[in-house]
């Protein structure tokens, strides 16, 4: 089954120190993800679910850092500030559960600069999400643009059959098709991070640069800009 499938970021970059240090921490604290961001009153609250045993619970904020996707954060604010207009790539996920190892070579994680279907192939047992053989890949943009909108069964069983290679010859126990709409901002924005109103900032790949670490430093920028301006 593919309870233990990452549809997601196939692995995290770390080339400065800065990120270096804070992502070892986090990996060993189990930071949770924030569940939402309302508006009260003169400022924020910041809510979260329970994570790594620790309790849910919430914080009220005189400034908050939106880093979702930019058309996101748009929605999470009603549209009430005015935001950029940000352009992504979407992705179609496929997750495929296996009954033997997969052909993606060690460390696990393969990315594909002129592959016709694929951007990414991970093998989430080799990175240590699966107990048992699983393969995510995500398509390229060509494909993606190609077969967004596609019925989900066609897709899945195109795509499917694209990933044979990667498969190993092991037989198919499970697939599962999720599609990333905002996956890859096309053209990032030069500023590290943007105050759309008073204490409430933007950040993310769409202004730091793509990947986890650009994410990261946009974030340190956002926090550096309410920081400054309280």
């Amino acid at each position: 089954m593919l309870t233990d499938a990452d549809h997601g970021a196939q692995f995290v970059t770390v080339r400065s120190a800065e990120f270096a240090v804070d992502l070892a921490g986090r990996v060993a604290d189990g930071t949770v993800h924030v569940d939402s961001v309302t508006p009260t009153g003169d400022g924020w609250t910041v809510s979260w679910g329970g994570s790594h045993g620790t309790p849910p619970g919430s914080l009220a904020a005189d400034a908050v850092v939106l880093t979702s996707p930019v058309p996101q954060s748009a929605a999470l604010m009603g549209r009430a500030v005015d935001v950029p207009d940000v352009d992504y790539d979407p992705t179609p996920s496929l997750a495929v559960a296996l009954d033997g190892p997969s052909a993606v070579p060690t460390p696990g994680v393969v990315q594909l600069a002129d592959d016709p279907a694929w951007a990414w192939v991970g093998d989430n047992r080799a990175k240590g999400v699966s107990p048992t053989p699983a393969v995510t890949l995500h398509t390229s943009a060509d494909v993606a643009r190609h077969r967004w909108d596609e019925d989900p069964d066609r897709c899945t069983a195109a795509l499917l059959s694209a990933a044979s290679h990667w498969l190993g010859g092991s037989g198919v126990v499970d697939v599962r098709l999720h599609r990333w709409r905002f996956a890859t901002p096309r053209r990032p924005r030069p500023e590290r991070c943007l105050e759309v109103a008073p204490g409430l900032v933007l950040a993310g790949e769409a202004f730091g640069g793509p990947r986890v670490e650009g994410a990261f430093l946009s974030g340190r920028a956002a926090a550096e800009r309410v920081r400054d301006g309280a």
